[in-house]
């Protein structure tokens, strides 16, 4: 039986057994017991066999440290040990968008339970000024991938980083060996510019963990936290130890998820007979000064530079109901939102926003305004 850890937990617990560490004990059958139910990668049999091997070992211990073990149940500080590691997969619903630097750095560890289907990303988009695969094999966050924006787009399109198709997606991903059930993170090295991007176009092809790593690329170098330099095969492709499941590669957009022109068409057309507050909200997420010259009809300006401070942290929850509210929007955690820009890229960074206060229920203009204003032509709305 080949099952991702199993050594390292044996020789956790004989360690920490020797040493009657019964803390360490307790926090290596508490992380078993989660890593049995997050490993999806094996028979059900190979996972109760573990389990059980556990199991008796706890037993024995049990009968002999019983006195110990519930003085340290009652303790404080057995409740604080379990209160502060607890399970990353368990503190997702607090934020449904970001990662701190610090909980990235224990996802990293080799002995984390969510190690092994942990992928990093590096979501930076090319500029004039720089080019991010060079940069990418310079420097970066140990063991992660490059997300190569022309190559993850539409390729037979005359617009800007259009979503591919399904099969062209699942593809790609397979060819870097990324699954759907990978939990993975998303950096950006230059602000947070298009990280956002990549986090939303993983999450619409139904990566279920993907986060973005919040204050970027710049909080993690600033903490000194490790830095992978040089060209490597591991900088493009990710190195599973396990076999990949037979769907894991089967990527499928949710397609409610994405506004295509002539739904914000109609939309516009409709929003232009009602009075504001009965609108279907439209938030153009570009810097202001661009906003006001050109902009769909009916859309207001909620500038990425409102959602974030001046570090590319987002705001938090209070603050950033704050500013929703202040654009006219009732109800941030739950009301239908549709986002947009110039090209689909920055009104991801709002996407994001909304899904770190709970909103699930937002969709992004893939064309955006360069898009709208093509077809459209003089009709496009200008101050």
């Amino acid at each position: 039986m080949q099952i991702l850890g199993k050594q390292r937990y044996f020789k956790r617990y004989e360690y920490a057994r020797r040493r009657c560490d019964l803390i360490e004990i307790l926090n290596i059958r508490k992380y078993v017991h989660a890593f049995c139910q997050n490993v999806r990668y094996f028979h059900s049999g190979q996972i109760y066999e573990f389990r059980e091997q556990i199991k008796k070992m706890m037993q024995c211990l049990m009968k002999v440290y019983a006195k110990e073990l519930k003085s340290i149940k009652q303790s404080n500080s057995f409740r604080q040990l379990y209160t502060s590691t607890r399970l990353f997969s368990n503190q997702i619903s607090q934020n449904g968008a970001t990662i701190e630097t610090n909980e990235l750095a224990e996802l990293m560890k080799p002995d984390h339970p969510e190690n092994e289907r942990l992928v990093i990303f590096n979501g930076t988009l090319i500029r004039r000024d720089y080019v991010p695969k060079e940069d990418h094999a310079k420097e970066r966050i140990p063991g992660s991938l490059w997300f190569d924006f022309k190559t993850f787009c539409e390729q037979n399109t005359t617009l800007s980083y259009m979503m591919p198709t399904d099969e062209y997606f699942s593809g790609i991903m397979k060819s870097m060996d990324v699954r759907k059930s990978d939990l993975i993170v998303v950096y950006d090295k230059y602000r947070m510019i298009s990280a956002p991007r990549a986090f939303w176009m993983l999450k619409t092809f139904g990566v279920k963990d993907v986060f973005l790593l919040n204050g970027t690329f710049a909080k993690w170098q600033r903490e000194g936290r490790p830095i992978e330099k040089g060209d490597s095969e591991s900088a493009w492709k990710k190195i599973h130890t396990i076999a990949a499941k037979p769907d894991d590669y089967n990527y499928k957009k949710d397609i409610t998820k994405i506004r295509k022109f002539e739904e914000i068409d109609s939309i516009v057309s409709e929003n232009m007979q009602k009075p504001e507050e009965l609108q279907q909200p439209l938030l153009d997420s570009r810097v202001h000064k661009y906003y006001l010259r050109g902009h769909i009809p009916t859309s207001r300006s909620l500038a990425l530079d409102e959602v974030m401070d001046k570090d590319f942290c987002y705001l938090k929850k209070d603050d950033m109901v704050k500013i929703i509210q202040s654009k006219g929007i009732k109800d941030p955690s739950k009301d239908k939102i549709i986002l947009t820009c110039q090209r689909g890229i920055t009104a991801c960074i709002v996407d994001a926003a909304f899904k770190s206060i709970g909103n699930e229920n937002t969709s992004v203009y893939d064309g955006s305004f360069e898009e709208y204003a093509k077809i459209k032509g003089i009709e496009v709305h200008k101050e």
